[in-house]
């Protein structure tokens, strides 16, 4: 069997490419980033190369090979389950190059270890059926954001991926996490996933987060007295499953983080259908918002914070949440910002959440940017949640302690 290269599945990401003797070529399909053409993510399959030592490289003639470099390593697969780094790596930027041997039959080769949409479905419904986890008010039993009309809301299935996958009509989904009987006005924290479609390790930090709160651990427990978290795990599920970066497929060279202006209001459906139920599941203000994204970068986590939303009432001493963050995530840094800027194609999610008319009004708004780690990707991941857990914990149950001892 000859040396094929295939990506035509979920998350799937690769535009063309060429296999000479055990040379394979990769042509990923660029995103625009400032105006410029990037290349950063690709998710494939090698088939009939058992037994084979492979080097790739990448054709880098339309864009610029983003994050490549001897630290940031590519991962690899022999199931398409369990994934590792590949080691064997040199040069960097539009050079960037790596060495492996193939030891079965089909093989799977990815920027980091991905995160496809079948992921987010099996983790909604293994969620649904612990205790804590609830379908949110906009959505069906099944987690499912509805229309009006009753029915489930689904994208088109007329789109195809950037590696010609048809993309078939994709759910919204949107839980609940708190203990029974938790008043109404409790505070609310908004989670949200997925917002740029191929940052796969901010997926497995919000896995973990949840993981965590929907845990038996004594500070989940006491966090879930306290108040509610709504979980909108992947805001733009075909641009996932397309296997798309920044935009979707029906903005491939769009960014999916620039359209949350209440100018944009009917330029994406899936947008509109998240901004209403998030306003009829909230039911009032929201405590805390965050977006969950990630970099490309090894060495570089840190938090988008505006300055105003960084400090107790004393305007030195940091926010419970941060503070814990700092203290636990090694490299973390929080990256200020004094914009909350909205207008239209040129608005944040987090400026959104924050501050437009038709936002959940959040005291703080904030988007998480973890490095991607090239040791023990996972486990990283599931520091950086579980620290994220441990910081709400602070913000409002150990605040709480505080004033209730003075």
């Amino acid at each position: 069997m000859p040396i094929s290269v295939h990506a035509d599945f979920d998350a799937g990401a690769l535009k063309t490419w060429e296999v000479q003797g055990t040379h394979i070529l990769l042509h990923l399909a660029p995103y625009a980033f400032n105006g410029r053409p990037r290349g950063v993510w690709f998710y494939v399959r090698i088939e009939g190369a058992k037994d084979s030592t492979l080097t790739v490289s990448f054709v880098t003639d339309e864009y610029d090979l983003h994050g490549y470099n001897a630290e940031n390593k590519v991962s690899m697969s022999r199931d398409g389950v369990q994934w590792e780094i590949v080691s064997d790596s040199s040069g960097s930027g539009n050079d960037y190059r790596f060495t492996f041997h193939a030891t079965t039959e089909r093989m799977w080769l990815a920027r980091t270890a991905p995160y496809p949409l079948s992921r987010v479905t099996s983790k909604v419904q293994e969620w649904l059926e612990g205790p804590w986890i609830r379908p949110s008010r906009s959505a069906d039993s099944m987690g499912r954001i509805m229309r009006s009309s009753g029915d489930p809301w689904l994208s088109s299935g007329a789109y195809t991926g950037v590696a010609g996958q048809v993309i078939p009509p994709c759910p919204l989904y949107a839980l609940e996490l708190a203990a029974p009987g938790l008043p109404d006005d409790a505070p609310v924290v908004v989670l949200f996933g997925g917002n740029h479609a191929g940052e796969h390790m901010a997926s497995y930090v919000l896995e973990a987060l949840v993981a965590w709160w929907n845990s038996d651990e004594p500070e989940a427990g006491a966090l879930r007295q306290q108040c509610r978290a709504l979980i909108y795990p992947m805001v733009n599920p075909a641009g996932r499953y397309g296997g798309y970066v920044r935009g979707g497929p029906e903005f491939p060279m769009g960014d999916h983080n620039r359209i949350w202006s209440p100018e944009d209001r009917g330029q994406l459906d899936h947008v509109d259908r998240i901004k209403e139920a998030l306003a009829f599941d909230a039911e009032g203000p929201v405590e805390i918002f965050l977006d969950a994204h990630n970099t490309e970068r090894v060495s570089d986590t840190f938090m988008y914070v505006n300055t105003s939303m960084m400090f107790q009432n004393d305007g030195q001493t940091l926010l419970p949440l941060l503070s814990r963050m700092m203290k636990e995530i090694p490299h973390f840094r929080l990256q200020e910002t004094d914009s909350l800027l909205i207008e239209s194609q040129n608005t944040t999610c987090k400026s959104w959440a924050a501050v437009a008319e038709d936002g959940p009004q959040a005291t703080y708004s904030y988007t998480l940017e973890p490095g991607s780690p090239t040791k023990d990707q996972l486990g990283q991941c599931r520091l950086y949640g579980e620290s994220l857990g441990r910081g709400l914990f602070d913000h409002f149950v150990g605040q709480q302690e505080q004033r209730s001892s003075t």
